[in-house]
């Protein structure tokens, strides 16, 4: 099982006196967050990484706009299940079945004034149903 340094509100979490760890379900729900609010091409060494849900800010809300934030989403999580999977076959050891992202079960979006809201169901290998909301302003 991985693990990593525990984030709320893009800070870390401290725990006494050390620093808050995430494994498992949990870690995963940590990683897609971060991985569809971070800016797209911040990491040099994962040029993959991150999203361009910020360009859309100060643009207009429409139809196409809500169909390019769905479709940015999709393309974030494709992405974090490639790297996944390429480091399942490397390490499996490393991983367990509620950290692994099996299933993007639908990925729905909605207008409201000022915002496209995501929200996002997947699911582990181990078959536990995740959910992740996503408000894009714009």
């Amino acid at each position: 099982m991985s693990r990593s340094l525990q984030i709320v509100n893009g800070d870390l979490v401290p725990t006494g006196s050390r620093l808050g760890v995430v494994s498992g379900f949990d870690k995963l729900q940590q990683d897609l967050d971060i991985w569809v609010r971070a800016r797209y091409g911040d990491d040099s060494h994962h040029p993959s990484f991150g999203s361009v849900l910020d360009n859309y800010i100060g643009g207009t809300i429409s139809e196409s706009s809500e169909l390019a934030v769905r479709s940015e989403i999709m393309r974030v999580l494709s992405n974090y299940q490639t790297l996944q999977f390429q480091r399942l076959q490397e390490t499996p050891e490393k991983f367990s079945g509620a950290e692994l992202l099996d299933e993007i079960v639908s990925v729905t979006t909605s207008i409201r004034l000022d915002a496209i809201l995501a929200d996002v169901i997947y699911r582990t290998a181990s078959g536990r149903q995740g959910d992740l909301q996503i408000q894009v302003r714009v």
